[in-house]
């Protein structure tokens, strides 16, 4: 069903191209062969100059669509559609699990069957950042799979944005400072 919706677009889109050419040849057309399109030449351009931009404007929106605000599962029995409003917030509820973590906003980009995700966060001063955001970008892909159920997940994408406070010192430094 995809590929026929995708063939009928094209199909109008080159249709829509070869009438507006068609038209703009027409108005340039000597007169005296073509007494009917007289007075009505810049009619005709105006009008084969339209098609001509119906065609460019659904090829741009075809193909460079912004994010959609849905991720999509074309399933045997029907469509299955997950709000990407949704998943953030499924996302952010993570951010509990990390003590050093002080603000976590994600970001879903949807293209069809598959998303990407982008997490930006302010973190507690400490040397263990790299790690905590390494462990929170597995932690965001697993909690996709294991609470979602989505497997399609491209890349993720941890962005500190922040470094707040003071480290707070672990334990093992304090004992070996003591010693």
């Amino acid at each position: 069903m995809k590929i026929l919706r995708i063939v009928a677009g094209f199909l109008a889109v080159i249709g829509l191209l070869i009438a507006g050419i068609l038209l703009i040849a027409a108005s340039w057309w000597n007169t005296e062969d073509w007494k009917l399109l007289g007075e009505y030449r810049p009619v005709i351009a105006i009008a084969g100059t339209l098609y001509i931009g119906l065609a460019i404007l659904i090829l741009v929106i075809r193909f460079y669509r912004r994010s959609s605000e849905y991720l999509l599962f074309d399933r045997e029995g029907g469509r299955v559609s997950i709000a990407t409003k949704v998943i953030e917030e499924y996302i952010a509820k993570i951010a509990v699990e990390f003590p050093a973590v002080t603000k976590m906003q994600p970001k879903v980009t949807a293209s069809g069957d598959s998303i990407d995700i982008v997490v930006d966060v302010r973190i507690k001063a400490g040397p263990q950042v790299k790690e905590i955001c390494e462990i929170l970008q597995k932690r965001v892909r697993d909690s996709m799979l294991k609470g979602l159920g989505i497997t399609q997940v491209r890349y993720v994408e941890v962005n500190v944005c922040k470094i707040v406070g003071s480290a707070e010192p672990d334990l093992k430094s304090m004992l070996d400072e003591e010693l």
